[in-house]
């Protein structure tokens, strides 16, 4: 057995009591932050945009550090899924969760998923959601971000991609790795628990449990959280580049 493997199987291991409790703790910060940030609209849709990925960031980081601090471990080894890999396994397995979350979500036709999306979407208006605070989009997630400019799109999604970083090591890190007695139902029992951590857009709950299942998969298997790190943040980061590439061609 490897140092690596060794020390991922030393991980101390949550009850689901616990590992609800440090999901929906924060799934519950971020539901009523819409609420608290409204006083800063009149600032501006992009500083309002950022500042709400810029809470869930420090609301994830801080229950992390602090049970760093309860532990007397350090921020690396509570992610647990450190583990070297070579090179080329690296980079293949993050392209192949980029482009598998990114085909899913933006090329797949399922007609379908989507209607049911839409349908849960419109019968939740008045949901607490970030999503409000944007321009008028009727329906469609991508007129909303063009609203924000060029310079509004680029600050926004740095903050959505530190956003993702801090949610993978955060759910397929922090713990998953302390979920591993489930052996591989782990991975499906931490999609399910991100995809429910966003209360604040459950018209995405279907396209979510397609994305991110996969992740989960590849963090687990390969005992490396990176990976993912790098594959979650291409694809929000694709959105934000397409988007801007929108806005520039008019």
């Amino acid at each position: 057995m490897s140092k690596n493997t060794a020390e991922v199987d030393a991980m101390p291991q949550n009850t689901m009591v616990k590992t609800l409790g440090l999901v929906f703790l924060p799934a519950l910060i971020m539901l009523v932050s819409p609420y608290l940030l409204t006083h800063m609209a009149d600032a501006g849709r992009t500083l309002v945009l950022s500042s709400y990925y810029l809470v869930e960031v420090i609301v994830l980081a801080g229950i992390m550090m602090w049970v760093v601090k309860k532990e007397r471990s350090s921020f690396k080894n509570i992610i647990g899924y450190t583990k070297r890999v070579s090179f080329w396994v690296f980079i293949g397995f993050a392209a192949f969760g980029a482009a598998y979350a990114i085909y899913m979500r933006d090329f797949l036709p399922l007609p379908g998923l989507r209607s049911v999306s839409f349908d849960i979407m419109s019968k939740m208006q008045g949901w607490p959601s970030i999503y409000a605070m944007l321009p008028a989009h009727d329906g469609v997630f991508e007129d909303a971000g063009k609203g924000l400019g060029i310079a509004g799109l680029l600050i926004s999604t740095l903050a959505v991609s530190l956003a993702s970083m801090m949610q993978t090591l955060y759910f397929r890190g922090f713990l998953l790795s302390r979920l591993e007695r489930f052996g591989w139902l782990a991975p499906v029992i931490i999609t399910f628990l991100f995809v429910a951590f966003h209360l604040g857009s459950p018209w995405f709950w279907p396209q979510f449990l397609l994305l991110t299942l996969s992740w989960a998969f590849i963090a687990y298997f390969t005992k490396n959280v990176w990976i993912i790190v790098v594959s979650h943040v291409a694809m929000n980061s694709y959105s934000g580049l397409f988007l801007i590439v929108s806005v520039l061609l008019g």
